[in-house]
């Protein structure tokens, strides 16, 4: 089997898992989804609609793979925690 197209980490999508036209083999099967096998022994989930048998060209390497999404840098301004003034009044004053 073949990869129609490439596999990414649902939860990381910088993390690729697998190329378009990549071998891999089916480990497992259930209803729509596959649990597949590339030629490096990774295994990863892969929808059925994702798999052909047919020859598919592969990617050329040449061409660096720009569709990596990058996570936000994300400056956040550090809180400066104060006490809290007391405003309750003691039983031994009066």
């Amino acid at each position: 089997m073949r990869l129609k197209e490439d596999v990414r980490s649902l939860f990381k999508p910088e993390v690729l898992y697998g190329k378009q036209g990549e071998e891999v083999k089916i480990i497992s099967e259930k209803g729509t989804v596959c649990i597949v096998e590339n030629i490096n022994g990774d295994r990863f989930p892969v929808n059925v609609s994702a798999l052909t048998e047919d020859p598919i060209k592969e990617k050329p390497e040449a061409v660096p793979d720009t569709t990596a999404v990058k996570k936000p840098i994300i400056n956040r301004v550090p809180v400066s925690k104060k006490a809290a003034p007391i405003n309750q009044k003691s039983l031994f004053d009066e």
